[in-house]
């Protein structure tokens, strides 16, 4: 009986034997069979999903092309840049990762330390900006967990000068206002790619075998702009501002032969910078977006338009009413003057809003609206920066006879800065309306111009005749009119003033008390070379524009008058190791009898500042832009000083004086 209790016991053993050899067996099959089902039968659902796993495309930014000014000296640049992030998942010891943090960037290690433990994701962003030498000191750390990724930062050697011109570029690398914008598409280039291989720690390496796509770096734009005369006009309209305390002010320099807009000036007086307006307002190109009623600059076109039909003479006489006009009864008032007689010449001299009102209904409104036209307004000029405005000019049918008068001297339609310049630029060449260049060619990567900028005729306004004429009445309202504060001595210069009430937008009526007060001129007037058009908005100290418009041309002026140009620059040539243009050769800056010498490019670490005395500015700004320094300058040509010791350590925000000679 104890024998048949052992045999069914081992054949108790031997049945669950075979049955968990047949349930292993079993499963082995199944898995083999899914195996084969994954790898051979229906490979293609998850051959797709391989490569999220072990595999990663990193994006491989290109890099922005550089901006120019016409001397070839840089205004806005790409600089290597860094961001440092972390994956806590990978952080072995928190508190030691955040104080090795805080020691490179100058934090706080409990704000690290916090940063790392509250998050869980596998990617915390710590600083989007860090630079050149905080890298190499946390690289050498050698920190697991640590995550440093490479990018391009956008850079402006010549910080806030003509920056709403030039414009400026979001954290995308693209371009949001000013050239930045226009040229995007130019300067941006396009981003490459690589695919880079991942292993079971969450780290990337690079696989030869493995495709890249090259990024294609942007190209360059070589500008009409001179910073030299951008700094000068800058310097002088903020005196003016700050003076006469107006609310901004906009400046255009514009070459009269070529349409070369020379330099483009906005600037914020003292009470709105007080406001702490935002970037918008801060970097809004006011010469070209903001319209105005121009006031008695306005009346060189209706003088144009006269004389060119011929309907009177600069000898005309006109009777100016005692100063006291009615039209459709309305009162037009000579600025709370009474003339009699004038010739036409004198009524442009003082400035005769009667004179010229009487002037404009000779011309008739659709003659007069013609001619206004064709001087550009009403339009845009197609300079090809973003916002410009066109202006308000209404058709002729909504004209009646006190719209035309008001017309005549700048009252009853709208304009900007830009359309001035280049009105005044039609006179000052001899009848051609040109259109405005604000960029001269483009550059490939390798230096080579692949697209240049023609001057382009939009239409003859006047002829050479009617033109020299205008100018020399103008050359008169200097000498003996209105705008004889506008006069530097030695220097023959054709201008005129404007005053006009500031209207309220889309609102019939003036504002009281406030005026936008102008200028344009232009000079030599034998032999023009410039054009320049100043507008000030609400100047407080002096309303009038002979007043406050007038001084400020005339000291921009003279500080121009005494400078010439070496035009026979050497092309750029590019350096693709140091990311950079370096110019073959040399150049020269001729200041009154100063000639300053550019000398070719030195080696400059970007770890340590550099010695920059006896060096030409240009070349300092250049060797500072590489180390990720700001600068502030104080005169122009060689530098004399600099408030950083050289050889110091290059660190984060560092900021330089100059002082040059």
């Amino acid at each position: 009986m104890q024998n048949n209790k052992n045999n069914q016991g081992q054949n108790c053993s031997t049945h669950r034997i075979v049955w968990l050899g047949g349930s292993f067996t079993l499963i082995t099959v199944c898995i083999l069979f899914r195996l084969f089902y994954i790898q051979v039968l229906k490979p293609d659902p998850w051959r797709s999903m391989a490569p999220a796993q072990y595999e990663s495309r990193m994006r491989l930014q290109a890099r922005r092309g550089m901006i120019y000014d016409r001397q070839k000296n840089l205004l806005a640049m790409d600089l290597p840049g860094y961001s440092l992030a972390a994956d806590p998942t990978l952080v072995i010891d928190i508190e030691k990762t955040a104080q090795a943090i805080a020691s490179v960037l100058n934090g706080s290690a409990r704000k690290y330390s916090r940063l790392l433990e509250t998050n869980k994701t596998q990617y915390v962003r710590i600083t989007p900006e860090l630079s050149e030498t905080q890298r190499h000191e946390l690289e050498s750390l050698k920190i697991p967990g640590l995550i440093i990724t490479r990018k391009n930062k956008r850079t402006y050697p010549f910080d806030l000068l003509a920056r709403s011109l030039i414009g400026l570029t979001d954290a995308r690398h693209e371009g949001v206002s000013g050239v930045e914008l226009s040229f995007n598409d130019i300067l941006s280039g396009q981003d490459g790619w690589t695919i880079l291989q991942r292993d079971g720690l969450n780290r990337n390496f690079t696989i030869v075998d493995y495709p890249v796509e090259p990024a294609l770096n942007g190209r360059h734009v070589v500008l009409t702009l001179d910073y030299v005369l951008q700094t000068i006009i800058e310097e002088e309209l903020q005196r003016g501002l700050n003076r006469y305390q107006a609310r901004w002010g906009s400046a255009v320099l514009m070459h009269p032969v070529t349409g070369d807009v020379l330099a483009m000036v906005s600037l914020m007086g003292p009470q709105l910078q007080k406001e702490n307006p935002d970037l918008q307002t801060t970097i809004r190109n006011r010469a070209i977006q903001d319209n105005y009623e121009p006031g008695s600059v306005f009346k060189i076109v209706t003088l144009a338009a006269a004389l060119q039909e011929k309907i009177v003479t600069p000898q005309s006489l006109i009777y100016c009413e005692n100063g006291n006009y009615q039209v459709d009864g309305n009162p037009i008032h000579d600025d709370n003057r009474s003339y009699q007689w004038l010739t036409v010449a004198q009524a442009m001299q003082v400035s005769s809003n009667i004179a010229l009102s009487k002037i404009a209904k000779k011309l008739g409104k659709k003659v007069f609206y013609r001619y206004i036209q064709d001087f550009g307004f009403g339009n845009r000029t197609g300079i090809g920066l973003p916002g410009e405005a066109s202006g308000l000019l209404r058709p002729p049918y909504q004209w009646d006879d006190f719209l035309t008068a008001t017309t005549a001297f700048g009252q009853g339609l709208s304009v900007t800065t830009l359309q001035l310049a280049c009105m005044t630029t039609a006179i000052a060449n001899g009848g051609e309306l040109l259109k405005p260049r604000i960029y001269q060619y483009v550059l490939d990567e390798e230096g080579r111009r692949i697209e240049a900028c023609p001057r382009e005729v939009i239409r003859r306004v006047v002829s050479e005749e009617t033109a020299r004429e205008v100018a020399r009445i103008l050359e008169s309202s200097i000498s003996e009119g209105t705008g004889i504060r506008a006069a530097v001595p030695g220097l023959r210069i054709a201008g005129k003033t404007g005053t006009a009430q500031k209207s309220v937008p889309d609102v019939k009526g003036y504002v009281p008390g406030a005026y936008e007060s102008s200028f344009v001129g232009f000079w030599p007037v034998q032999s023009p070379e410039y054009v320049l058009a100043i507008t000030l908005d609400e100047p407080r100290q002096a309303s009038f524009s002979s007043q406050s418009a007038a001084p400020i041309f005339a000291n921009i002026a003279e500080c121009i008058s005494g400078l010439t140009r070496n035009q026979d620059v050497p092309e750029p040539m590019y350096d693709s190791d140091h990311s950079v243009f370096t110019l073959s050769g040399f150049e020269a800056l001729q200041a009154g009898t100063v000639t300053i010498s550019f000398e070719k490019k030195q080696a400059v670490s970007p770890y340590f500042v550099p010695d920059m005395a006896g060096l030409s500015l240009r070349q300092s700004m250049r060797q500072l832009a590489l180390c990720g320094i700001q600068v502030q300058i104080q005169g122009h040509g060689i530098v004399k000083k600099q408030s950083l010791k050289p050889g110091i350590r290059v660190k984060e925000n560092m900021v330089c004086e100059l002082v040059c000679e």
